[in-house]
């Protein structure tokens, strides 16, 4: 697919067919796991990188501490979308609470938190 190969020079990626057509690439880059989305005339649609919770920016890691405290970040993931941007999102945990997924932007404001 000509759209994967620009925006992904070099990757090798497995392919699988989701709900309406949409085609999924799964490979890994820098030793991360990507996952893109992509339509069926092959526009690109969404692209999700699996971080080490070592890569998070200090910006990120800062605002959690901020407005979560007590909560330690139990997953990460990059997401960048043709339509909304780009943001990390994060699943957040705490012994004795209900786990909270929470979008930040790249500067480390809260974009929107849900159980």
């Amino acid at each position: 697919m000509d759209a994967f190969n620009a925006r992904f020079p070099g990757a090798t990626a497995k392919w699988e067919t989701e709900v309406g057509n949409t085609l999924k690439a799964e490979f890994l880059q820098d030793g991360q796991e990507v996952e893109s989305w992509f339509s069926a005339d092959g526009t690109w649609l969404r692209t999700e990188v699996d971080l080490l919770l070592n890569a998070l920016p200090k910006v990120v890691t800062t605002a959690v501490e901020t407005h979560y405290p007590g909560y330690s970040i139990d997953d990460a993931d990059w997401i960048e979308t043709k339509d909304s941007g780009s943001y990390y999102e994060l699943e957040l945990e705490k012994a004795g609470s209900p786990d909270v997924h929470l979008r930040l932007a790249e500067d480390g404001q809260v974009i929107n938190a849900y159980n």
